[in-house]
């Protein structure tokens, strides 16, 4: 099993959860909802999981800029 960083685990993990929300909500066009700022924070949950991943993804870029 490959051992990731944390940060790094816990940005995919974020994102994960946002694109299976968008399937839930858009099914087919989920792919093109995640690009469409209003449709992705369309909800409460996806605007709540959208945050999630942005938070996630700066905090592993913060990572990996002080490296």
């Amino acid at each position: 099993m490959e051992t990731r960083h944390p940060l790094y685990q816990a940005a995919i993990d974020a994102d994960n959860a946002f694109q299976t929300e968008l399937v839930s909500v858009y099914g087919k066009q989920a792919s093109e909802a995640r690009y469409d700022y209003a449709k992705s924070t369309a909800t409460p949950r996806l605007d709540d999981l959208a945050a999630a991943k942005i938070e996630a993804d700066i905090a592993w870029l913060d990572e990996l800029a002080r490296r």
